[in-house]
């Protein structure tokens, strides 16, 4: 399973850190769509993604409740993924990331 490169339609849900932390495994990931990322779910999140150096398309939605999302989208990357193309963020962002000008290859932010 180490070796798998796309992983689509993942719903993390309430207290889905141990799946998160199992996701920093599959470092020959190429494509990544998570749903319901939630706030307790970030730091984890963070650590599984820099982890991720062939990471090419990335796409997170946070929880959705009564027509808002209602978790801001946090994510702290120190190094992130390198081979990132296209990045898609479903939910509230407080601000752009800091990390965001470190995608040298990014040609798609949504």
């Amino acid at each position: 399973m180490e070796s798998l490169q796309t992983l689509s339609g993942v719903k993390i849900g309430k207290g889905g850190i141990e799946l998160i932390k199992e996701l920093g495994k599959l470092r020959q990931l190429r494509k990544l769509t998570l749903f319901y990322a939630r706030a307790e779910h970030f730091s984890a999140l963070s650590s599984s993604l820099n982890e991720m150096r062939h990471l090419e398309k990335l796409c997170i939605v946070s929880g959705w409740e009564d027509g808002s999302y209602y978790d801001v989208i946090d994510l702290h990357l120190v190094s992130p993924p390198p081979m990132l193309r296209i990045l898609k963020l479903g939910g509230r962002l407080e601000k752009i990331p800091e990390w965001i000008p470190q995608l040298k290859n990014l040609v798609n932010l949504i």
